[in-house]
């Protein structure tokens, strides 16, 4: 079904840069919650090193990083809403997209 259709799956994508915060609200910009998002991460001092990948769904409000094709640590933040995602735990920046400076890319898929 193509994108243009009522009904059809909506799908916007941004960036952010991490800043070490909890519960941190990315707008994701869809006109409900998304089903789920998926992160990419770029390190601005290490641009060549590989980081992993995020997935947050509308069903566990936790970043759930993603190394290979398994997934490896999941820490709670706060569940999606019809205006944002949430990124950043406590417990550790790095496993829940949002470490300080580093670029972040996502897709939410409606």
């Amino acid at each position: 079904m193509p994108l243009n259709q009522p009904g059809a799956t909506a799908v916007k994508s941004g960036t952010y840069t991490g800043d070490n915060s909890v519960n941190r609200a990315i707008p994701h910009g869809l006109p409900r919650t998304p089903r789920g998002v998926i992160i990419a991460a770029v390190d601005v001092v290490q641009p060549a090193i590989a980081r992993p990948g995020f997935l947050i769904t509308d069903t566990v409000a936790k970043a759930i990083q993603l190394k290979g094709d398994v997934a490896s640590t999941a820490l709670a933040v706060t569940a999606m809403d019809s205006t944002n995602f949430y990124v950043g735990n406590a417990t550790g920046y790095s496993t829940s997209a949002n470490v300080s400076d580093y670029n972040y890319f996502w897709v939410a898929i409606g």
